[in-house]
């Protein structure tokens, strides 16, 4: 029911006041993602090796190894 919500295939309205108040319920329950915070939190990490490659002042980035677990 969610999904044909989210792609517009039901309204809100065509559900049952149950399942509404099911969804919000369920809903309330999650954790807020606060992705100002988050952003903030790595800007600095995120920006600085952008602004570096985008200025010429590191041509390539560091080669990583990846292990097969």
């Amino acid at each position: 029911m969610i999904l044909a919500l989210q792609h517009g295939l039901m309204t809100p309205d065509e559900l049952s006041k149950h399942h509404r108040a099911s969804i919000k319920e369920i809903m309330s329950s999650q954790q807020l993602v606060d992705f100002d915070a988050l952003a903030a939190q790595h800007w600095e990490d995120l920006m600085t090796l952008t602004c570096a490659l985008v200025c010429g002042r590191v041509s390539h980035l560091p080669v990583q190894e990846v292990h097969a677990g």
